[in-house]
């Protein structure tokens, strides 16, 4: 199932992306809306090339004091929709947004809805059996949802099934481990990372029937 695990999600990203119009939902930093804590979106925003062109959509506006470093910045709730037209975007990335997600499965249609036929849909997302919410779970028979803002947690074939339900096929499946358990053999760690990390194509009509 899974095909190797990574060093964090931007390397995972820039391995799988398709350059061109680039959207990152949620990219703001933040449940809470604290502003430009995303350091991935920050980063992200200097390593592309300039044949790409990077959009955020958020709940939150930007700080005042750092407006200008999201140029193509909309503001709304993708359970709401997507204010973008049909087949604009290449790639689009949601990182560490669909477990707080009501309805996931519309989320997952307007991604589409927006994404050119072959683009490439990211996702990452806690994993359900991190080791450490497994240890909890099997000493302290407690259940650990990490943020409270929660409202799924995800194994990789619920992960799996979701994606493909809204759609999408299936590139490649992977983990984020922890740093501190690299060291351990695989068949130990395999499975436990921190987060699941998925990227997956939006085939045209006909190859959904096929």
């Amino acid at each position: 199932m899974f095909s190797g695990s990574v060093c964090g999600r931007q390397a995972f990203f820039l391995s799988q992306f398709k350059a061109g119009n680039i959207l990152d939902i949620g990219n703001i930093g933040g449940i809470g809306g604290e502003g430009a804590s995303n350091s991935f979106y920050l980063a992200l925003s200097e390593k592309l090339n300039p044949g790409s062109t990077l959009y955020g959509f958020d709940l939150y506006d930007p700080p005042e004091r750092c407006a200008m470093l999201y140029p193509h910045q909309k503001k709304g709730n993708i359970e709401d929709g997507l204010p973008y037209n049909d087949g604009f975007f290449d790639t689009v990335y949601m990182g560490q947004v669909i477990e707080h997600l009501r309805n996931p499965g519309y989320a997952l249609r307007e991604i589409s809805r927006v994404l050119k036929t072959d683009g490439i849909l990211i996702i990452d997302t806690p994993n359900a059996y991190h080791w450490r919410k497994i240890f909890i779970f099997l000493f302290l028979r407690k259940e650990d949802l990490g943020d409270p803002t929660h409202q799924f947690l995800f194994t990789p074939a619920s992960f799996i099934s979701l994606v493909e339900k809204g759609g999408f096929r299936i590139k490649k499946l992977s983990e984020k481990d922890a740093s501190y358990t690299r060291y351990l053999p695989s068949v130990i760690r395999k499975g436990l990372g921190t987060s699941l990390l998925i990227s997956a194509t939006k085939p045209d009509h006909a190859d959904q029937k096929t």
